[in-house]
């Protein structure tokens, strides 16, 4: 039986409050991967964030108020701006008095997926919004690990979760070395909903493989896009190399990358999640010659340079 959700506080917010709120840092609208540690009292927005990010977006004049029938000559904004028209003082004082909000206390991270799950009923959910409110052992893995290396949003898309979906391949792959690509939405589904006890070396594996994609981005995060974005493929097999690879250096990391990039554009020019690149990029780390890994002749950052806390340690 799932968790009996507590009952919800039926309250009303006006819209002025909601929007102080959201600039002083009160409102989490990405809850999925903001945390906050201090002793303040964070609302998290469950569902309804493209909704307060319009209302604050209107009401610091970066959007106008329009009728869509009236074309361009109805825009107008919520304060006088540049000039242009504005709503009236009595239209002002209504929104900002508007009133909204259900609010629950105390939630557990399982409990908010389940009331996003709940919310989204009759609403086509992407594969990735179906896989973040999956509640297990290895989804809270998942979860965590998300959280914990917030950094990887600077290398990859994060629109609709498509990074937790990512990543959600990426243990999938690591853990289970398919030869040929079977990660597909349901496979991932089935992984993530079984409820086995996760082995301590692949959690380490994990570990591992965001501490070194943490300090690689650190030093350099332009490389992962040089030449042409990284893709989500690029960025699953580069990770997996990683895991194998424990002896890697910062350095050779760096040069591996380039070279995977390279290579998989050499032979595709559309590198989609797809059976035709898996196999290209597969056969590609099956062959890997990590003896031709030269660190003298990179141009990038030494690893023998590094401060003694930015090596990666090898057991």
């Amino acid at each position: 039986m799932a968790e009996v959700l507590c009952k919800p506080r039926n309250v009303s917010h006006t819209l002025y409050k909601l929007n102080d709120w959201i600039e002083k840092g009160m409102i989490n609208v990405s809850p999925e991967f903001q945390r906050v540690d201090d002793n303040r009292m964070i609302r998290k927005c469950i569902d309804g964030k493209q909704r307060l990010t319009s209302i604050s977006r209107f009401m610091k004049n970066e959007i106008p108020h329009l009728v869509p029938s009236e074309k361009t000559s109805s825009k107008r904004y919520f304060t006088n701006h540049k000039g242009a028209r504005s709503i009236t003082d009595t239209e002002r004082e209504l929104f900002e008095c508007s009133e909204i909000v259900f609010e629950y206390y105390d939630l557990t991270q399982i409990q908010e997926r389940e009331i996003f799950s709940r919310v989204q009923l009759g609403i086509s959910l992407t594969p990735a919004e179906k896989l973040w409110a999956i509640s297990s052992t290895m989804s809270e893995f998942l979860h965590k690990t998300y959280e914990t290396y917030n950094i990887i949003t600077q290398i990859m898309d994060t629109k609709r979760g498509k990074l937790f979906h990512v990543m959600a391949q990426l243990f999938f792959i690591i853990e289970n070395e398919p030869q040929r690509l079977n990660a597909r939405p349901k496979v991932i589904e089935e992984y993530l909903r079984n409820t086995r006890e996760i082995p301590i070396h692949f959690q380490e594996t994990i570990k591992r493989v965001f501490d070194t994609l943490t300090l690689l981005i650190e030093i350099n995060p332009d490389i992962f896009h040089k030449n042409h974005r990284l893709s989500p493929i690029e960025f699953v097999f580069f990770s997996w190399i990683i895991a194998k690879n424990q002896r890697f250096s910062l350095l050779q990391c760096q040069e591996c990358l380039l070279k995977m990039k390279k290579h998989v554009r050499e032979h595709h020019e559309d590198t989609r999640f797809n059976d035709k690149v898996y196999t290209t990029l597969k056969i590609f780390m099956d062959n890997l010659d990590f003896e031709d890994f030269n660190d003298s002749s990179s141009s990038y950052e030494s690893y023998d340079n590094l401060p003694a806390k930015k090596r990666i340690k090898s057991t």
